[in-house]
Order: structure tokens, then sequence, then C-alpha cells
């Protein structure tokens, strides 16, 4: 498994990003503090969560809009099978009432006090220096928020994926890369 935390923040949206299409090699959680978010993935129709409710993103193409007056808590992390592909995919996006899923809520704000303390802005970036307790700090933050996002997809019947083994090739890498 490759769990990684990318950012966590809560802020106004910037709207000159919007209305673009880019492909995002992680997933993002996003609780509507304000306003709306609405994403289309794929072949998905638009959806939209209103405020109050988490937008779960999934990995992959997305195309993103938001209201003048959104807000969000943003986590955006890598939650994937050794060979790249997000655990959970199947099923997503998917938008959810927050007061279903407390805990959730909690933990993710967990995540954002950790980065703001340790980190700043809230982005784990690449020339970033960060001390090892810390990182480690924001490390296990997102493992616990992870823990409450599979029970809330669990709850909306999305389940994990398995790891597709077919290819002696891709078996035969994944054996070296973890030797």
């Amino acid at each position: 498994m490759r769990l990684q935390l990318l950012w966590a923040y809560q802020k106004s949206m910037d709207l000159s990003q919007q209305g673009t299409s880019l492909n995002y090699h992680f997933q993002t959680a996003a609780l509507v503090i304000q306003g709306w978010a609405e994403v289309r993935q794929s072949t998905s129709e638009r959806l939209r969560a209103e405020a109050g409710q988490w937008l779960i993103f999934k990995q992959g193409k997305r195309w993103q809009e938001f209201s003048p007056d959104c807000e969000l808590l943003s986590v955006g992390y890598r939650f994937q099978l050794p060979t790249g592909e997000a655990l959970y995919d199947q099923g997503l996006p998917i938008a959810f009432f927050a007061s279903d899923h407390p805990a959730l809520e909690r933990e993710g704000r967990k995540v954002l006090r950790i980065m703001e303390q340790y980190v700043g802005a809230g982005f784990l970036l690449s020339k970033q220096v960060v001390d090892m307790r810390h990182y480690l700090l924001s490390q296990n933050a997102l493992r616990s928020f992870l823990i409450e996002l599979a029970c809330a997809l669990h709850t909306h019947s999305i389940r994990p994926q398995t790891m597709q083994q077919e290819d002696p090739r891709i078996v035969s890498a994944l054996e070296i890369i973890n030797s």
C-alpha cells in the first residue's frame, strides 16, 4: 500500500482554476463548509456537494467547479495499491452528509491542525524541509483519517479494489521492488 499525505487546508476556493480538466495522480476528500463544489470525472455525471457534505474525488481526470462563496476543508492524499491504482475507485466520486460520519471531519481537522502547525501553508512540497518527527506525525494523522474515510465509503457500499496480478511481468516487477 502507498499512503501519503499531500496537503490539508481550509480556505475559500480560487475560482480562476475551475472549469479546467486536469489529471490527478492522487485523491481528494473535501468537506464543503460554505457554498457548493461540483465535479465530473470520466463518464460520471456532474456531482454537486452542498455545505455540510463531503465530496470524495477519485484519482484521474477531473473537471471541477466551485460557487463564488465556496470554502472547503480539503485533504489530498495517495491511498494506492503498489501498482499506483487507487485502492478506492469504483463508485467514486461520491457526496455524502458530514453529519452521517462525524469522525471523518474530526480526523480531517486533526490532519489540518498538524499541517498548519508543522508545515505551514498546508502543502507538503517536494523541496520543503520538514523534520522526521513532524513528517511522521502528519502521515500518522492521515492514517487515522483514512480509517474513518474507509468506514464511510463502506457504509455507502464502496469497497477497495484488489490488485490485478494476472500479468506475470507485474508480479515479477513488484517482487523485485519489494525485495
